[in-house]
C-alpha cells in the first residue's frame, strides 16, 4: 500500500475478538482513525459476547459479532467489503486468519514469531509495564498516528440511563458504591472477607449503600460474600452488559477485583478502584486522576499466575487500607461525573 493509498483509505478493519477488557481499551482506536480519516468506514470484529457494548459509537461505523463455532472466513465473506486497512490487536490464530480474510492491502499486527507470514507491517509490543490502551496505539503508528488515546467510552443512553434511577429509592438517598469481587481468575480474588468488611466499613463510616454487581454463575459467590456482612447492603438485578453499563453509572465509586467490571465503570466515568496482586497495576488502570489501585507490597507481586496457593499478595492487603483509598476517592470524586 503506497503512501498515497493509504492517505486515501475508505475501509478500516478492527480485529480484537477477546476479552471484554481488551475490546474496551481498544475503543479509543476508532477516534483516532476518525480524526485522521474522517470520511473512512470503520468496522469492528468482537465476540458476539461483547458487541453490544459498542452500539451508539459515533466512532464505529459497523460492529461484527464474531461467534467462536463459526469459521472466521465465513464472517468476512458474507461481507463482500474491500478493506484497505486491516489491523489484528490480539495476534491469535483466530485474529490471524480474520486478517488474512480481509484482503486488504495493509495488514498491522504486533511483532510475533511468523507474524511476517500475515502481516504487512508490525509494530513491537512494550517492553514493561504499560497501559494496555498505550500498547494498542503503537500498532497505529505506521498509519501516522502518534498521538496517545484518549479516555476509554462506553455510549450508553438517555433511555439506558433511567433504567437506574429509581434503583433502590428507598436506602434513604444514600450514595451507591459499586462491588464487584469476583475475577474468571482465582488468583485475582481479594478474599471475601475483607471485602465483606469493607463493604460494612463503608456503610458505618462514609454513609453509603454499597451494590453488589455480579454476572452469569456469579450469583451464589456474591451472595456467600454479602452472607458475611453485619450490615445490609444491595444485590443487583440480573443485568446484560449495557444495563450493568448503565447501573454503574449511577455509581459513586466502583471497588473491585481485576476483572472486566473494572474497565466496565471507567467506560461511563465512574471512579475505580481495583485490588492488584498478580497482575502489573499499570497495565490494566486508566491514567485519570478518578481510577486507582492497589496492591501489597510482597516480592511476587505481578507474577501473572491464574491460581496460587499462598495467595498472600491478596490476605496481606488489608480492608482498612483499601476503605482508606475508597474514603478519600468519595471525597474528591463522588458527584463529579
Amino acid at each position: 500500500m503506497t503512501e498515497s493509498e493509504k492517505n486515501k483509505a475508505k475501509e478500516i478493519l478492527v480485529i480484537q475478538i477477546k476479552q471484554i477488557g481488551d475490546c474496551i481499551l481498544t475503543e479509543p482506536v476508532f477516534r483516532a482513525l476518525k480524526e485522521k480519516w474522517p470520511d473512512c468506514r470503520t468496522s469492528f470484529v468482537v465476540s458476539s459476547a461483547f458487541a453490544a457494548l459498542f452500539q451508539n459509537n459515533p466512532y464505529i461505523d459497523e460492529v461484527i459479532s464474531y461467534n467462536f463455532k463459526k469459521p472466521a472466513a465465513e464472517l468476512l465473506r458474507r461481507r463482500k467489503r474491500h478493506y484497505d486497512i486491516a489491523i489484528d490487536f490480539l495476534g491469535n490464530p483466530r485474529s490471524r486468519a480474520l486478517t488474512l480474510f480481509a484482503r486488504a492491502p495493509l495488514k498491522l499486527g504486533f511483532t510475533k514469531k511468523g507474524s511476517f507470514l500475515f502481516y504487512t507491517k508490525t509494530a513491537p509490543a512494550s517492553s514493561g509495564p504499560e497501559y494496555v490502551s498505550d500498547t494498542k496505539f503503537r500498532l497505529l503508528a505506521p498509519l501516522g498516528i502518534v498521538s496517545l488515546p484518549q479516555p476509554i467510552k462506553i455510549y450508553i443512553s438517555e433511555e439506558e440511563k433511567k433504567l437506574f434511577v429509581d434503583y433502590g429509592k428507598d436506602n434513604g438517598g444514600a450514595a451507591f458504591v459499586a462491588i464487584s469481587p469476583t475475577s474468571r481468575r482465582p488468583a485475582r480474588r481479594w478474599t471475601k472477607e475483607h471485602f465483606a468488611k469493607l463493604a460494612d466499613i463503608l456503610i458505618r463510616r462514609h454513609g453509603v449503600m454499597p451494590v453488589f454487581v455480579w454476572g452469569p454463575g456469579e450469583e451464589d459467590y456474591v451472595k456467600s460474600v454479602m452472607g458475611m456482612m453485619k450490615e445490609k447492603a444491595l444485590l443487583a438485578p440480573p443485568t446484560k452488559l449495557r444495563e450493568l453499563a448503565a447501573l454503574l453509572n449511577n455509581c459513586a465509586l466502583l471497588v473491585s477485583n481485576d476483572n472486566g467490571v473494572r474497565h466496565l465503570a471507567a467506560a461511563v466515568g465512574t471512579p475505580t478502584l481495583v485490588i492488584t496482586g498478580p497482575t502489573f497495576r499499570e497495565c490494566w488502570t486508566p491514567k485519570e486522576k478518578q481510577h486507582r489501585a492497589v496492591q501489597s507490597d510482597v516480592k511476587c507481586i505481578a507474577c501473572s499466575k491464574r491460581e496460587c496457593e499462598s495467595m498472600i499478595c491478596m490476605k496481606q492487603l488489608m480492608q482498612e487500607e483499601v476503605a482508606s483509598e475508597a474514603a478519600d476517592m468519595l471525597a474528591k470524586y463522588s458527584g463529579r461525573k
